[in-house]
């Protein structure tokens, strides 16, 4: 695991709130309205004349809806599939100090010096980091 790929873990939760966002404001936009018209047959008795038809397009709105819904579908599950991952190998952390740093720091989110205080013991902002960087790197 890198340090980058947990950086990811936060992004990830935020693209799918996003691509929620996305559906919900899709569907509440509704069909667009259309409008065709059509002219009457020149023959005789009838005059010409051209008639308006409005309405909603409701083909192009369900097929907009389906492909919101297909592509949040796809990456809800690439995102689902990376936190897992992530969650699961925070799991396997031997040591407990390491294991709360990373998770203060990717999963919840907090500064270095946030970790250190959250973390006590004397730490130092720098001195988490450094701490995470080296199981890391030896891991």
């Amino acid at each position: 695991m890198t340090a980058e790929k947990l950086k990811h873990y936060r992004a990830l939760l935020a693209e799918t709130e996003r691509l929620s966002r996305d559906l919900r404001a899709a569907k509440d936009m509704g069909p667009a309205e259309t409008s065709d018209s059509v002219a009457s047959a020149a023959e005789f008795p009838y005059s010409l004349h051209t008639v308006r038809i409005d309405g909603l397009d409701w083909e192009a709105y369900n097929r907009n809806i389906q492909r919101i819904q297909r592509l949040r579908q796809q990456a809800l599950d690439r995102a689902t599939q990376e936190l897992a991952e992530i969650e699961e190998w925070i799991a396997t952390v031997d040591d407990p100090h390491i294991r709360d740093i990373i998770r203060y720091r990717y999963i919840d989110g907090f500064s270095w010096q946030q970790v250190a205080r959250k973390v006590g013991g004397g730490n130092t902002g720098d001195s988490v980091r450094m701490a995470q960087a080296r199981y890391l790197s030896e891991n």
